[in-house]
């Protein structure tokens, strides 16, 4: 394991998407220079992670910024000594949806993930980082690749670690995004090898600082969110803006009978006026978000035109044989790339080039992680270093 300046946090961010490991660290380290060196096939993330990353470290041993190459084209002589290495790998080999093939290991697309453990054990042992970090859907907690992961931690000097099986809800978050997390430190065993559900209460550790993460149980609570859907939500969105066309649907969709299933939402009075209470919940938002409409993509936006129907009316509605577009038209539309990005965690000043087209962006943010989450683990982990 490498000794680190006090002041300096080297990070390697392998399958760095648009750069959402480094900026959770970011918020972490708030105090210290840190030094990232990211990892990403695919140019359109890149693209955006360039755009919001000045690297200009001329540091010699630590070259900094993304690359575009594949993970398991990397030698140890490409890896310098470390601090942090976080990863994101591909998780269509461990999704548990309707249609997936769930290859496991056998999946091609685990191929980085296993070449970079594989790496791992072969890098001296004062190249490797102290502190590894990774996320993945929770399909992974059953896999094979969850067995190979505990295996090459072990031979490569990382005894103990803790699992998370955590949603943004259970931190007060209005949406939900369950995800598996796994975090270790090289030669430590003050981990218990434990797995926390997501019924772990996290709100108290993100809120106060507190450093027990497991200080506490909950159920999963939809009427205590510490952040209302209202405060995510850009009120200047609505039927009169000139961006409106973008998001709204159509009333040839509203028509549709499946559309009477679309997973709608509304800003309630609390929500507007940030009081408590408020009982509002997204469905998790996925890649597929810009092009498909179903709950499992992500929610939809009840924006109600100036007397409009009442929120009774309008269960009243639900019930009676009107017609979405008579209930809806001009009032439903999607989340904004942005408003997802607030809800997943980023920085406000976080933004996308302008080359980068509107679905190309909900596909980047639906690939991403929850900074809420990532964050509140990553204190945990890097402990009094933070």
């Amino acid at each position: 394991m490498t000794r680190r300046s006090n002041e300096t946090v080297r990070m390697m961010e392998f399958f760095s998407g648009i750069g959402g490991m480094r900026c959770a660290v970011e918020q972490v380290i708030s105090t210290k220079t840190l030094l990232c060196r990211a990892f990403d096939i695919f140019d359109e993330a890149n693209a955006v992670y360039r755009h919001n990353f000045r690297d200009d470290s001329v540091s010699v041993d630590f070259p900094t910024g993304v690359s575009t190459k594949l993970v398991e084209q990397l030698r140890p002589d490409d890896i310098p000594a470390s601090d942090l290495w976080t990863m994101s790998p591909p998780c269509q080999p461990f999704t548990t949806t309707r249609f997936a093939k769930q290859k496991d290991l056998d999946d091609r697309r685990t191929a980085g993930f296993q070449a970079l453990l594989k790496l791992l054990c072969a890098l001296p042992s004062d190249k490797r980082p102290r502190w590894i970090f990774l996320e993945n859907v929770p399909g992974f907690l059953q896999s094979r690749a969850r067995t190979f992961l505990h295996e090459h931690l072990k031979l490569a000097g990382y005894p103990s670690w803790s699992e998370f099986v955590l949603s943004p809800v259970d931190l007060g978050i209005p949406n939900q995004r369950t995800r598996y997390y796994i975090m270790t430190e090289f030669g430590s065993r003050r981990f218990d090898n434990h797995c926390s559900t997501c019924c772990e209460d996290l709100s108290p550790f993100l809120v106060s600082e507190s450093s027990d993460i497991h200080s506490k149980k909950r159920k999963r609570e939809t009427s205590s969110f510490r952040r209302k859907l209202g405060s995510f939500v850009d009120k200047s969105l609505h039927q009169k803006s000139p961006r409106w066309n973008q998001f709204v649907l159509s009333d040839e969709i509203l028509s549709k009978d499946w559309a009477r299933e679309l997973p709608i939402v509304r800003l309630s009075n609390e929500d507007n006026d940030n009081k408590e209470g408020s009982t509002r919940m997204t469905y998790c938002f996925t890649a597929g978000y810009g092009r498909q409409l179903h709950k499992s993509t992500g929610s939809i936006l009840f924006v109600p035109k100036e007397q409009s129907l009442s929120s009774s009316q309008e269960e009243q509605g639900r019930d009676n044989d009107s017609s979405m577009v008579e209930r809806y038209s001009n009032q439903l539309r999607r989340f904004s790339p942005e408003e997802l990005l607030g809800l997943f965690g980023f920085p406000r000043n976080f933004a996308f080039p302008d080359s980068t087209g509107l679905e190309h962006r909900y596909r980047l943010v639906g690939n991403s992680i929850n900074l809420f989450v990532v964050s509140a683990l990553l204190k945990e982990l890097l402990g009094g270093e933070a």
